[in-house]
């Protein structure tokens, strides 16, 4: 009798250890980038309503970063100072072309893209010419992409108005669309369309964002390989987070609105209207993240064939429509 109660009390010890074994993790932190920015919107919605502590295990904590350079983030996570961000999926071709060990979560939240017409001669995008001159804050980012990929839908070319790009910051290209006629045309992002919308004479010619969810244009959520490797709970961890603060945002669009308001300076009433018309999504449109992959290639920003989604190594555990 008493070995059989011994013989119960080792099992039940050694489940229990094993069950302690699988809570475990390498790591005691998990160490998450939110840029600030509105494609930070899932990460800064996990951080503001505590949604992922439930899901570490005992002894990890979170640990929350700002780094906004797509490049800085991408020299974070492989010197091991960041393990998990939202980059371009120029940042991350460029990256996986010159063997550097990130791998693809999910998609992320896609930013709102707008084009604006300081020219009178210009009210729809078959009106832009070879002298247009056009405003962007930034190149090789995913809205230079969606302003290419519509000069390919309108006009079968997407580089036709490549050299036609001048960057300049927000407040630049806000200042100069109100007092000079120095540039034609701005590529704006939200929150900053909300001020551009305030401007007299200054027209929205073409919503971009469609062709930013088209084409996979959204950040993607990626990690270091040994991360991934050596943290699967916290990886998990990681992605019930992300869904929970993706289904919050898209059946609460009011309410998460009212919550992120105040982090991007406007009124909830347009973030609100973003979430409704473009509903969040962690899956990835194949086709779309293999078009704009060749469209990386055609412009040289990649020197090879990118690889293609089907070809990644964690394909199957990657959410695709």
């Amino acid at each position: 009798m008493k070995r059989r109660i011994l013989i119960v009390l080792l099992a039940v010890g050694l489940m229990l250890s094993l069950a302690a074994c699988q809570k475990k993790s390498k790591n005691a932190v998990i160490r998450i980038n939110d840029t600030g920015q509105f494609a930070s919107v899932v990460q800064r919605v996990i951080m503001l309503r505590n949604m992922l502590e439930q899901y570490l295990p005992d002894g990890v904590s979170v640990e929350w970063t700002s780094i906004t350079s797509g490049a800085d983030q991408r020299d974070a996570i492989i010197a091991g100072q960041l393990d998990i961000t939202a980059m371009s999926i120029i940042q991350f071709l460029s990256s996986i072309e010159n063997n550097l060990p990130l791998t693809l979560l999910s998609s992320s939240a896609a930013q709102n893209v707008f084009l604006y017409s300081n020219n009178e001669q210009i009210r729809q995008f078959k009106d832009i010419t070879a002298s247009t001159k056009i405003a962007i804050t930034g190149r090789a980012t995913n809205m230079e992409l969606a302003f290419f990929l519509k000069s390919a839908e309108a006009l079968g070319d997407p580089l036709i108005f490549y050299n036609n790009l001048i960057t300049m910051p927000n407040t630049e290209m806000l200042a100069l669309l109100t007092t000079s006629k120095e540039i034609d045309l701005a590529i704006i992002v939200l929150p900053n369309n909300i001020a551009a919308d305030e401007i007299e004479n200054l027209t929205m010619i073409e919503d971009l964002t469609p062709i930013i969810i088209e084409n996979s244009l959204a950040s993607l959520f990626v990690t270091h390989n040994d991360f991934l490797k050596n943290n699967p709970i916290l990886i998990e961890a990681f992605r019930r987070a992300a869904k929970d603060a993706v289904r919050f945002i898209n059946e609460n669009p009011a309410e998460a609105a009212g919550l992120l308001a105040g982090d991007y300076g406007i009124e909830a009433k347009h973030l609100e209207n973003a979430f409704q018309r473009y509903p969040i999504q962690l899956e990835i449109r194949e086709e779309g993240f293999n078009n704009t992959a060749n469209l990386l290639f055609k412009m040289k920003i990649l020197s090879k064939p990118a690889i293609k989604f089907s070809e990644l190594p964690n394909y199957n555990n990657i959410p695709k429509e």
